[in-house]
């Protein structure tokens, strides 16, 4: 199996999604095109309906259980409604674990992001989606929550960040990418954040993605990729059409990262034209920045490849 390949991939079939609340479902095909159905809905929050639930025959009811506790720095507060009835000890498994995530968003953000000074954390049931979830700025819903679920760190970055900086229109690309990057360094999925081995391979055959077409807004996740995307490809690394974008987009995010820091990274939300804002923010050419990229993407792999060697 190849080294990068997400462990949770055959679970979120509509991760790509790159508006805001985000949804996706466990049942998907991964290998599937079809671009999936995004609900309409504000990114604000409003406490006073989050307080409240409807019970089957569509009745409020207010009888639930809430957990309020501040984050390890005591700048944020998480309110868990536990509206499905979970064990206290589910709660407690929660509780430690926004907190550690938290520490780890915190630890990279703090001084680029503005942040929310309260969450909301809604655990729900839904019979009809397995492991649906949802986040905007300053909520998130768990439905058919699991302690050791994936992707928390995923949904508290689209909770953490307030609406008026993380969420500006244009920003949407690298909102995406950078809940993902935080969940492929500090979450639980087993993954090559620089995938190595697949953009190596991308490149020699002709089907990496041009970065200038990658940093489109315009273009990413919609289907005008398809010059570069096959079906043996998606196959081959058991991804679906918004992975095999995804993957490179993360990689290359990875890579700024590294190399010109989280400070540089965050002033692209200031920016509609990413092509613009990278070449004057690394001082390059985009030619020349890619070139920097696939460069620092080999030696990562070689590296890897010497380690795996000497085990």
């Amino acid at each position: 199996m190849k080294n990068f390949i997400l462990k949770a991939l055959l679970y979120v079939g509509l991760l790509a999604l790159i508006a805001t609340p985000i949804f996706f479902s466990a049942n998907k095909d991964m290998t599937t095109k079809e671009e999936p159905e995004i609900k309409e809905e504000e990114n604000k929050v409003n406490p006073d309906d989050l307080l409240k639930d409807d019970d089957e025959e569509g009745n409020e009811k207010e009888n639930y259980e809430v957990v309020k506790f501040y984050s390890y720095d005591e700048k944020v507060r998480f309110t868990i409604l536990n509206t499905a009835g979970y064990p206290p000890l589910a709660l407690e498994s929660l509780k430690r674990d926004l907190d550690i995530v938290y520490k780890d968003i915190n630890f990279e953000t703090k001084d680029y992001f503005s942040q929310q000074s309260e969450v909301y954390v809604t655990l729900k049931v839904d019979l009809g989606a397995e492991d649906m979830l949802e986040a905007g700025s300053g909520y998130m819903n768990l439905y058919n929550y699991d302690p050791e679920t994936e992707w928390l760190h995923y949904l508290t970055v689209q909770a953490i960040f307030k609406d008026d900086q993380y969420y500006k229109e244009y920003s949407r690309l690298p909102r995406e990418i950078l809940a993902l990057y935080f969940e492929i360094f500090y979450g639980v999925v087993d993954a090559d954040p620089y995938a190595s081995e697949f953009i190596s391979y991308l490149d020699e055959e002709g089907h990496r993605i041009p970065l200038k077409d990658l940093l489109s807004a315009e273009k990413y996740n919609a289907s005008a990729y398809d010059e570069y995307v096959t079906e043996e490809i998606l196959m081959e690394y058991e991804i679906n059409y918004y992975w095999f974008v995804h993957l490179q987009a993360i990689s290359f995010a990875t890579f700024f990262i590294d190399t010109y820091g989280m400070d540089d990274f965050a002033s692209l939300y200031d920016h509609e034209d990413l092509v613009m804002a990278v070449e004057e923010i690394s001082g390059k050419s985009l030619s020349a920045l890619e070139k920097e990229w696939l460069d620092y993407i080999e030696l990562n792999y070689m590296e890897s490849d010497n380690d795996s060697d000497s085990l």
